[in-house]
């Protein structure tokens, strides 16, 4: 095995640690729960293209995003069935993709040598390897603009297929905002990236390379042929976007800025002091500023968006360490020594401990201990599909619906009343003439003698 392969075997063991334990565990972010009962519900549930919701009480229909990733991600559960590992199996499965076309962008501009680099530099991002554990939409979206913007510059380095590869990349693109939104659109800024990039293209070269705009916008006005596509993305836009755009006060302003800069400009210290250390001038190549200006047009309308969360960044992050990763391949690494047998017996090592810690994690909860527990005791008590009634306090607790509404596809009604035959509540909730049939570290269970 070659000096390189061996690096980047390390680099994927290490990403496995990372990853792999948590596979098959119980227990989700919120978002990444709420999207995951979507899928799930929409495979075994309505089967309809444009009809999703997490239960029948609590986003019923749900409009708040694009359908693709729900579709992609419902399909599993069709084909697999219904398991909970499947939100962390198709995260994984992004990463997988994302990683493969990180590797792909590298080699078309640095054909020899550290192909481990950038994704030894992502593993230093937190968001990335957070996000890929949470099943969060920016998963998906961020795999299909990675691949648009490989073939956009696989396009530009070998004519060879260009129309082709560009063509295909303005359907990602379109891909891609079906999956999360306008975010997913930066790989359309490519081209005029490109022009400066290479300034000797002809005007076929230029046609050729504005393809993918072209592409997306086609490919959006046949979308909106279907009457069913246009009442769906018509709500989606009134309620994500306009909603969105309406807020009189910016939530957490500036939160996806700061988180940003905690992601990168460590990273970049610790790259320019090395290149510091080893005298070596720093010069800012023309593939290094490429990918910089590729992940800043991917962070900045996150960064200006009225919403704002820490994890919107991620699409960008492969680029950013595209660039670091860039800024440094021209290191010569040979003073550092490190025996071929102990490369092969980390990698081994960490891909073990990675497998073992799977198998222990296997259906265990792996957040949420005491709340998962709570709701595995209730759940063997509440009729599936059934409606019960919520206490009040609970009404935005999202992950007690949203693992009630996975677990057995139960319904709440947030109520002050005995309406309903069983309620679950907070360990001080009670309601006249209904007895505790199940009292918990968190949640406790009524129920009240009356029919449902």
């Amino acid at each position: 095995m070659h000096s390189e392969n061996r690096k980047l075997f390390l680099v994927l063991s290490i990403w496995s640690l990372v990853l792999l334990p948590w596979l098959f565990g119980k227990g989700i972010f919120a978002d990444g729960l709420y999207y995951g009962t979507i899928a799930r519900n929409w495979c075994f549930g309505t089967g309809d293209l444009w009809q999703f919701y997490v239960s029948e009480s609590l986003m019923n229909p749900f409009y708040s995003h694009p359908p693709l990733a729900f579709w992609l991600q419902g399909s599993l559960f069709c084909v697999f069935g219904d398991y909970w590992w499947l939100d962390r199996a198709f995260s994984f499965l992004c990463f997988i993709l994302t990683a493969t076309a990180m590797l792909g962008i590298w080699r078309l501009y640095f054909r020899e040598g550290k192909t481990w680099l950038p994704l030894f530099i992502l593993l230093l991002l937190p968001t990335a390897s957070w996000a890929y554990n949470n099943n969060v939409l920016e998963n998906s979206m961020g795999t299909f603009c990675i691949w648009a913007v490989y073939l956009q510059l696989s396009a530009i380095k070998s004519e060879k297929l260009g129309l082709l590869k560009n063509v295909f990349s303005g359907m990602l693109v379109f891909a891609a905002v079906l999956c999360k939104g306008p975010t997913g659109l930066f790989p359309l800024a490519l081209p005029f990236m490109l022009l400066f990039y290479n300034r000797e293209i002809n005007i076929k070269g230029v046609l050729i390379a504005f393809l993918p705009i072209l592409t997306f916008i086609f490919s959006l006005l046949l979308l909106l042929y279907s009457d069913d596509a246009r009442t769906y993305l018509s709500a989606y836009f009134e309620i994500q976007i306009q909603g969105s755009l309406s807020l009189s006060e910016k939530g957490g302003e500036g939160l996806m800025l700061k988180q940003l800069l905690v992601e990168i400009l460590p990273l970049g210290a610790v790259v320019f002091l090395l290149l510091y250390w080893i005298k070596k001038k720093i010069q800012l190549g023309k593939e290094a500023f490429l990918f910089f200006f590729i992940a800043a047009s991917a962070s900045l309308p996150i960064l200006i968006s009225p919403k704002q969360m820490g994890f919107y960044i991620l699409p960008s992050l492969p680029y950013w360490a595209l660039g670091f990763s860039a800024l440094l391949q021209g290191i010569n690494l040979s003073k550092i020594v490190i025996s071929k047998n102990v490369l092969i017996f980390s990698s081994i090592l960490l891909f073990t401990i990675s497998i073992l810690a799977m198998l222990y994690n296997f259906g265990r909860p792996i957040r949420d201990l005491v709340l998962l527990n709570d709701i595995e005791k209730i759940s063997t008590i509440l009729p599936k599909e059934s409606k019960a009634g919520l206490d009040p306090k609970l009404s935005e607790h999202w992950q007690v619906q949203g693992y009630f509404a996975r677990e057995k596809s139960i319904s709440f009604y947030p109520i002050g009343h005995a309406k309903y035959k069983y309620n679950v509540g907070t360990l001080d909730y009670s309601l006249p003439g209904c007895k505790i049939v199940y009292k918990g570290k968190e949640l406790q269970l009524c129920q009240c003698p009356m029919p449902e």
